[in-house]
């Protein structure tokens, strides 16, 4: 989490320098500098690093490559006002929009409200960081910089979650601040919701399992995305996919299509239901109708 007094400081620190002399550079009170860099390495968001020597304490920006890429940002653009552009709220909405998304896709996988995305992305659009299509809005990737720093971001932030919940844990998937991970441990904290085959049982479909799969987020998953995070277990897998067919047929949910979208699995989606429908392999990643119908009558699916 990154705080719009920690890209203050982040602003003013050009070198290396002592409490105090950031102070004074960046108009904020001794202790507010020093609270703030304190709770910035205690959150572990890797935009500082502090040394005490002799009576004093000195700050400097971190090395991690989102505090390098930030470096560049605020060198380049000086006129952008990051302490508002690269907030943790405001990189929680660019986080979602490698992609193009619709404000209603945004609210979804955000939990804000319109209101407070609506102003972000006119912040996001007025300096160029956001481009927008149609309806949707997507990152400028003409400005690499950007591109990279929030997913460099996102990347060491979800990398550092993961290994608090579990330290075996494998990031399988991740778009923003919502990953997909599987680990040997059982996991029951809030905002870590159990996905993919580890929840198939709960669908009638039990499976014997090696590993748990979980998915950070703030919502309840239901049946549509359990669907969709088995294949991103693993996109090019048979086996995987047959799974994704099987709990698909089994509880046929609906509205699947605007979903996958969001998920970037439109396409792959569309292949699972006309192989269901046809019986046609037109995809590698696919079995053959007979070996999945074999599977299928062995789960009750069809009869």
């Amino acid at each position: 989490m990154i705080s719009t007094t920690e890209l203050r400081i982040f602003r003013a620190l050009k070198c290396e320098s002592s409490i105090s002399e950031i102070a004074e550079e960046s108009g904020l009170d001794i202790s507010t500098v020093s609270k703030y860099v304190s709770e910035s390495l205690k959150k572990g968001n890797g935009l500082f690093e502090k040394e005490r020597k002799g009576k004093n304490v000195y700050a400097k920006r971190a090395e991690t490559s989102h505090s390098l890429l930030l470096q560049t940002i605020v060198n380049e653009y000086p006129g952008w006002d990051i302490e508002k552009l690269f907030s943790h709220s405001s990189l929680r909405i660019v986080g979602f929009l490698s992609k193009p998304k619709r404000i209603k896709d945004i609210v979804f996988l955000t939990g804000l409200s319109r209101q407070h995305i609506r102003i972000r992305l006119r912040k996001f659009l007025d300096v160029g960081i956001v481009k927008k299509k149609g309806h949707k809005y997507i990152l400028n990737g003409d400005l690499r910089a950007v591109s990279d720093l929030v997913k460099s971001y996102f990347m060491y932030m979800n990398e550092k979650k993961a290994k608090e919940l579990a330290e075996d844990s494998n990031i399988l998937w991740q778009m923003g601040s919502e990953f997909l991970f599987k680990t040997f441990e059982d996991i029951d904290v809030e905002g870590v919701e159990k996905t993919a085959v580890s929840r198939f049982s709960g669908y009638g479909l039990p499976m014997i399992l090696d590993k748990n799969y979980y998915f950070v987020t703030h919502r309840e998953l239901d049946v549509r995305e359990v669907i969709l995070h088995t294949v991103l277990v693993d996109k090019n897998s048979i086996t995987y996919n047959t799974y994704a067919c099987l709990l698909y047929q089994k509880e046929k949910p609906e509205e699947m299509t605007d979903l996958a979208e969001i998920y970037d699995l439109e396409k792959h989606f569309q292949a699972l239901k006309e192989f269901l429908e046809s019986g046609d392999r037109t995809e590698e990643f696919l079995p053959t109708w007979e070996e999945y119908t074999d599977i299928a009558k062995e789960y009750d699916v069809i009869i």
